[in-house]
Order: C-alpha cells, then structure tokens, then sequence
C-alpha cells in the first residue's frame, strides 16, 4: 500500500505513538467512508497510545466537572493537509493504506 506522501504516512504509522493523525474509516451514522486529521494533546512518557492517555484524561476532567478542555481534537478533511492531494482520489472507496476503523472507534469511546 502507497500513501500520498511521507508525512501522512508518518502520521498514520505513529498514530498511536504521538499527537498527530490521518486516518480513514466509516463513520458510525453513515457508513461513508470518511478522512480524518488531528490531534492528542497528552503522550505517555515513552510516546506510546496518546489516544488511550487522552481519554483518561478526559474521565478525570469530567468526573472534577470541568467539561470545556478538550484533550483531543480531529475534523473530517477531504485534501490532504500535507501535500494537498484529493484523499477519496487518491485512496479509494475503500481507503486504502489509511484505513483504520478500529482507531476512529477508540476516538469515540
């Protein structure tokens, strides 16, 4: 499988190490498939599963009743935000080497 250019792969193959990623899944209320970029904001020490770290965040600000901060952050994008291409072109309607529902799962637990 190919990708677009090196920082997306770098984005997705690290999407569980660091703060930024760029995957592809279908979405849970419509089964289009969609792109996603973003971001964790927390890591643990070694860089590993910044997407479980955030969501132990989250359930300590929620249980201390702060609703506002938002550990994690992503958008459906259509143009890569690297190197400009059309992701549905480039990928397929399957997604090709972006494709991770598993991820956008976790992302939304």
């Amino acid at each position: 499988m190919t990708f677009c250019c090196q920082p997306t792969k770098n984005h997705f193959d690290f999407r569980n190490e660091c703060g930024f990623f760029l995957f592809t899944a279908a979405g849970p209320v419509f089964s289009k498939l969609r792109f996603y970029h973003g971001y964790t904001t927390a890591h643990n020490e070694d860089h590993t599963d910044g997407v479980e770290v955030s969501q132990t965040l989250m359930e300590a600000m929620h249980s201390a009743g702060i609703s506002n901060f938002k550990p994690l952050a992503y958008s459906v994008v259509r143009f890569c935000p690297c190197c400009g291409k059309d992701l549905s072109d480039y990928y397929g309607p399957e997604g090709g080497a972006l494709r991770d529902d598993e991820f956008l799962r976790r992302l939304r637990n």
